[in-house]
């Protein structure tokens, strides 16, 4: 547990459990550590909804940074990109401390907080947070004096992700979480960033394929906690 960099931003203890059908997991810049019913398992970013491996079980996960995680795991991001996996078929002892973690502790056991600055090109931290005030990518890429193919390639290696990609994912987990706060669709999708509703509408079907109505009851308690990761 002291390899560097570190890579947990948070520790979240799901106590309920979650729904056996139905329970949708977002797409998510972020990777995660779930741990249930003595299984531990790793989700890298993810590009379009899936159903959580967990439905049906109570869960604890462990965000972290993807900037940092990859080379935790000394794996490259691309190869973790809509990846879940159990964490010992890449690191048994690691994957056995972690459990142990688990086991006795908790969430207690992980630090909480901002991770450790990765071993990667700090650019890309500084892109992904331009890309999440709002920045686009052209405009990101002359503030760091590359070209966007030369972006593209850096934040590709470090996040698993292209920035467009990055920033659309941020954006409709945005759109989405303000809608179950109790905005509107329409306001929902305005304060995220969109054009309008049916943009947003759209967006939805490309990214879960459902619409926002139909998709927003089956967003669970678990996003609801780790909604506001790597910030």
């Amino acid at each position: 547990m002291n390899a560097s960099p570190v890579p947990f931003l948070r520790a979240k203890s799901v106590l309920q459990t979650v729904a056996p059908h139905g329970h949708i997991g977002l797409p998510d810049v972020c990777c995660d550590l779930y741990w249930w019913d003595g299984r531990l398992q790793f989700a890298g970013p993810a590009t379009s909804a899936t159903v959580a491996p967990f439905a049906g079980h109570s869960v604890t996960i462990v965000c972290l940074d993807p900037l940092a995680a990859g080379a935790w795991l000394g794996v490259p991001m691309a190869e973790l990109t809509n990846q879940v996996f159990d964490l010992a078929d890449i690191d048994k002892r690691r994957a056995s401390e972690i459990s142990t973690l688990f086991e006795t502790v908790g969430v207690a056991g992980f630090p909480s907080g901002p991770a450790a600055p990765s071993s990667g090109d700090d650019r890309v931290r500084f892109a992904a947070a331009a890309l999440r005030a709002g920045r686009s990518v052209a405009r990101v890429a002359d503030r760091l004096e590359l070209s966007q193919r030369q972006l593209e390639r850096i934040f590709f290696d470090h996040t698993g992700l292209t920035p467009k990609r990055f920033a659309g994912v941020v954006r409709f987990r945005r759109a989405v979480f303000a809608a179950k706060g109790g905005q509107s669709l329409s306001q929902a999708a305005s304060s995220a960033g969109y054009a309008d509703q049916a943009h947003l509408t759209r967006e939805s079907g490309r990214l879960t394929g459902q619409t926002p109505r139909k998709l927003l009851p089956n967003v669970g308690k678990v996003q609801d906690l780790i909604h506001g990761s790597w910030e």
